[in-house]
């Protein structure tokens, strides 16, 4: 199924808040988060006034989240902003009571939760779909959930590394050795989605544990980002920009600055100290 779209925004400050379209103006239309360990920063692009991305960032409960919708007009946009708006609220309650230590059945959680809403999400929005990307910090252990082309980075000691395989045909390809990617980059079906949230029982997210050592950053992002900033170039602002607002805002700017055909929303987790240390 094709991704066919992403797009929303509007600064603001609400606590686990989700990515809302007001206004006419880009930056009216912008909207950000800001905590003292983590940010988010997301500004629709130029094809839609609608932004059809969506985020929460809740640090008290270790939890982030960025989506991208898709279907077209209103249906995507609603399919993010009910991901962002729920899973926030499921995520943390099934998950807080498992030790950290246990992984297997850490991600057994976040895996069986995630499908049983995307089961619900298709029979609400059967048109309709959306990206994923849920990173949930305990201690110093970071678990991952995606499902489609949004992606999770860890930037460590200057060096970039996607810690998501996007869930695309192109992708496909790539791993099966058929185009290189450069060429993925430019091909026609780039944006055509094989697993999403939404997808009823098939919406089957890939799960990992990452370790996070101090001065690590987590970078969120859907696709407006990262297929308009290379490695290199997102390496550069994550080395030079310190603050964790900052970084995002600067990610977004670019992104604008060289193409913004499509919604932008960067996500970043700065791992300065263990979150809720006692249950590494």
């Amino acid at each position: 199924m094709e991704k066919l779209g992403s797009e929303r925004s509007a600064a603001t400050a609400v606590r686990h808040d989700v990515a809302s379209s007001c206004g006419d103006a880009v930056e009216e239309r912008s909207r950000a988060r800001y905590e003292r360990d983590a940010a988010a920063f997301s500004r629709p692009g130029r094809k839609r006034r609608q932004n059809q991305d969506a985020f929460a960032v809740v640090p008290d409960a270790g939890l982030y989240l960025v989506a991208d919708g898709m279907g077209g007009h209103r249906d995507g946009d609603r399919c993010s902003q009910r991901a962002i708006e729920e899973l926030q609220v499921i995520l943390p309650r099934e998950l807080r009571s498992i030790a950290a230590r246990d992984q297997e059945r850490m991600l057994r959680t976040m895996r069986r939760a995630i499908l049983t809403f995307g089961e619900r999400l298709t029979e609400i929005h059967p048109e309709g779909g959306t990206t994923l990307v849920a990173a949930y910090r305990r201690g110093t252990r970071l678990f991952l959930a995606h499902l489609g082309d949004s992606r999770a980075y860890r930037f460590r000691q200057g060096q970039l590394r996607r810690l998501t395989r996007d869930h695309t045909a192109v992708q496909n390809l790539v791993d099966a050795g058929v185009v290189d990617d450069i060429e993925a980059a430019r091909h026609p079906d780039r944006g055509a989605l094989t697993r999403y949230l939404g997808l009823g029982a098939q919406s089957e997210p890939s799960l990992r544990c990452v370790r996070l050592q101090p001065g690590d950053r987590v970078l969120l992002c859907t696709d407006g980002v990262h297929t308009v900033l290379p490695t290199p170039a997102l390496e550069r602002v994550l080395a030079t920009v310190k603050t964790a607002s900052g970084a995002c805002r600067a990610l977004v700017d670019l992104v604008a600055s060289r193409s913004g055909r499509d919604d932008a929303t960067a996500l970043l987790i700065d791992a300065a100290t263990p979150r809720n240390p006692q249950t590494c």
